[in-house]
């Protein structure tokens, strides 16, 4: 007999799949297998496969993908069940989600806990949140609406990222006194776009400077990795101590090579500049000057001197032209006390949030990226922290605006307005507040508003299921990533698809190989968002309308939390309730 779990899950696969009749009979059947079972559920079930995909790199395990596509009556699972259950098992545990839990460890009979107890909860949690989180959409593709169990527990989207800590390896050694070159202290391989020409696998922090510094011919990237990526093992204070130790040559080294050395040091300094001037205190822009007014070389010291004014001066933000822009779309009433957010076309709200959100994202570093300085989530510090906060309050906003309405075609009518804001944030390429809509309407307290959903016009419904389809977080929103990396600037960029590519990064290589710093991951961290904000001085030809921005920048949070949501969203729509009763029940209250 199948167990009372497994039948659940089976059911409500099956009755996704639009065959559950076939499904039932061919998967119940005692003369289907284990092994065949798994196999069928994975051929039909692309949700499933995905979640062990991304479990596998935990497991260090080959593709479940081998699994289905293997014969039918004689797999062989290259994944472990047991192991992966006991991973879900964690992560519920892990976020409060415990009668889930409960039931799943009862029904599969197993100790999580004893099954993996090297596992680290914060890498499971964000290796199974994109699959546990894969809402496509309040519809399904037909335009039905989705069955949602109201028991299920619900839970809410948010960036809650991995805590990382941040190492120094700053060596107390000279630079010029390090032992030489060896495979133990620098391992080089030809780059990738130019062979005659090499980059960095890994080397000790004195080694990768010296390299820099070097003749040999490195890839033109080398530089813009190595300074966006430093801070991830080592201080501003102890990069800008190494470089002057460098520029500082030796009596002994001959006068020729210590002037190539002194000019690239000096190269690096200006590009360091020019690209992470965050990356400059007081202290060390003094220390910087004290440098160069002992530099000993006046046409040197004179490019350091305009990179450092420039830097200082802080010229880099762009005049918008008002020829170029178009005319904002007002209500007649744009003056009046009486204005609402709902007055606005929805055309010029995407607008006005498209000019928010860039002022959110542009002042965003790679370093700050890169180092994972957003998993800070109690300062302010780092705008990429900012960034979130906002993101996160607009979900809450947009969930809100419509379960604070107690008629449900008013409900439906707000829904058709936020998917039509939605629709034209995606048309101009601001994809941030686009997701933050689409999260809102796929949160379980909203889709679970059978009647309200019922009410949404034919053309809203469209506009929807079109947007699902482009914004669907599955295969770690390959969709989304297709779509933004086609597009020219200027586009606003949805963060958390992003994240989630560091923080695979982060779980998946080791910051150092063999006592070297691991300069290929850095490598790949900085290719997987160097795009994302490269133009993100790039700004839009729109204008700002102040009446309309302050509704957008002061949001009203009628419910904290997800279960203050969730309790408002059973309150004006019961569950079970027909649709003549909630019209009673909508008159009573009234």
């Amino acid at each position: 007999m199948k167990s009372s779990l497994r039948k659940r899950a089976i059911d409500r696969c099956a009755s996704n799949s639009g065959s559950s009749s076939e499904m039932l009979s061919s998967m119940d059947s005692d003369n289907v297998s284990k092994d065949e079972w798994f196999s069928m559920s994975l051929a039909r079930h692309s949700d499933v496969v995905e979640m062990l995909e991304r479990a596998r790199v935990l497991m260090k395990r080959e593709t479940s993908a081998r699994s289905f596509n293997s014969d039918r009556t004689a797999s062989r699972h290259v994944v472990n069940h047991q192991n992966v259950t006991a991973l879900i098992i964690k992560y519920l545990r892990a976020n409060n989600l415990n009668g889930s839990a409960a039931a799943l460890e009862a029904d599969a009979k197993i100790d999580p806990f004893a099954t993996f107890d090297s596992l680290d909860e914060d890498l499971l949690e964000h290796l199974l949140l994109p699959g546990i989180h894969d809402v496509s959409s309040i519809l399904e593709p037909e335009g039905r609406e989705l069955d949602i169990d109201e028991t299920i527990e619900q839970p809410q989207y948010d960036f809650q990222p991995l805590a990382h800590q941040e190492q120094d390896v700053g060596q107390s050694i000279s630079i010029w006194d390090d032992a030489p070159e060896s495979e133990q202290n620098l391992v080089l391989k030809p780059s990738e776009t130019d062979p005659k020409t090499f980059t960095v696998k890994s080397g000790t922090f004195n080694k990768i400077i010296t390299f820099l510094t070097s003749e040999v011919p490195k890839d033109l990237q080398i530089r813009s990795v190595f300074l966006a990526t430093y801070l991830s093992y080592c201080s501003a204070d102890t990069l800008l101590e190494k470089l002057i130790e460098r520029y500082n040559a030796p009596e002994s080294v001959d006068a020729s090579e210590a002037k190539a050395v002194q000019l690239r040091v000096v190269l690096i300094f200006k590009a360091w500049m020019e690209g992470n001037p965050e990356h400059f205190s007081d202290q060390q822009l003094e220390r910087l000057r004290q440098f160069i007014s002992n530099l000993g070389n006046e046409k040197l010291a004179k490019n350091l001197r305009t990179a450092m004014a420039k830097m200082q001066s802080n010229t880099t933000e762009q005049l918008l032209d008002v020829s170029q822009c178009p005319s904002p779309i007002v209500p007649k009433n744009i003056f009046s006390t009486t204005l609402a957010l709902t007055d606005v076309e929805p055309e010029e709200v995407a607008r006005q949030l498209t000019l928010i959100d860039h002022g959110y994202v542009a002042p965003i570093t790679l370093s700050e990226l890169i180092t994972m300085q957003w998993i800070k989530q109690d300062t302010q510090k780092f705008a990429s922290s900012r960034y979130n906060k906002r993101f996160n309050i607009f979900v809450q906003w947009c969930i809100g605006s419509v379960l604070k309405l107690r008629k449900y075609k008013e409900r439906a009518e707000k829904l058709a307005w936020l998917i039509t804001v939605a629709h034209h944030l995606f048309k101009i390429k601001s994809y941030s507040s686009c997701y933050a809509v689409y999260f809102a309407l796929s949160h379980g307290s909203v889709a679970r508003l059978t009647h309200t959903l019922s009410a949404l016009p034919k053309h809203s419904r469209a506009m929807w299921r079109d947007l699902c389809h482009s914004l669907k977080p599955s295969c770690g929103f390959s969709s989304y990533r297709a779509e933004f990396h086609s597009n020219k600037p200027p586009r606003i960029p949805f963060l958390g698809a992003h994240y989630q590519e560091l923080i695979q990064i982060d779980s998946s290589f080791p910051d150092f190989v063999e006592d070297m710093i691991n300069f290929e991951k850095r490598k790949l961290q900085f290719e997987a968002v160097d795009e994302v904000l490269r133009y993100a001085n790039v700004g839009y030809s729109f204008l700002p309308v102040h009446q309309i921005q302050t509704f957008l920048q002061n949001f009203d949070i009628p419910f904290a939390d997800d279960e203050a949501m969730y309790r408002q969203s059973q309150k004006i729509e019961p569950k079970g309730i027909t649709a003549s009763e909630l019209v009673e029940q909508e008159k009573m209250l009234s």
